[in-house]
């Protein structure tokens, strides 16, 4: 038999190292706990950034296409400026009436000479009229330059305009 006090020594021993192990759990536990809500709010926090990120690459290439908007809105207008300081008066009014168009037939490209000083611009229609001021056909300003303009036919083939030069004018909404 073991003495009383050797035997209330070993429970007491043994309770202690039970509760030792068991707090040793509990902490480790904790820990363990602790680490997974923190990876789970890493996780979530990366979620949230990829969101972030694909809104701003997209908010930037809509920041990027609308600056270039406005950068090719802003140099026309400087260029309309500038072709008006630079053109005397006589080459902006044009009479107010309208221009020659000139028919290339080698390279079959049509010009007048009308720009956007006279207010053509691409989309803008003209009316052909021949050297007895009948109208023979319209064309469509494709392409809009300060004082000439590159158009194209409407109504009439290329191989019935015979001359080489014919009289324009805006089409009369």
């Amino acid at each position: 038999m073991i003495p009383k006090n050797k035997k209330r020594f070993f429970v007491w021993g043994l309770s202690l190292v039970i509760l030792s192990v068991t707090m040793g759990g509990v902490f480790v536990y904790s820990l363990l706990d602790a680490q997974r809500l923190q990876l789970s709010e890493v996780h979530a926090l990366q979620a949230q950034l990829d969101v972030s990120q694909r809104q701003k690459n997209s908010l930037v290439s809509r920041m990027e296409e609308l600056e270039r908007t406005l950068d090719a809105s802003i140099s026309l207008d400087r260029g309309l400026v500038k072709a008006r300081q630079n053109y005397n008066q006589k080459e902006n009014s044009r009479d107010g009436n309208g221009g020659y168009l000139w028919v290339d037939r080698q390279s079959q490209t049509l010009l007048i000479t009308l720009g956007s000083l006279n207010g053509v611009m691409p989309g803008s229609r003209l009316v052909i009229y021949d050297q007895q001021k009948k109208p023979v056909g319209s064309v469509k300003a494709e392409t809009s330059l300060d004082a000439i303009s590159y158009v194209s036919l409407l109504d009439v083939p290329l191989n019935q305009l015979k001359e080489d030069y014919y009289w324009v004018e805006p089409e009369e909404n």
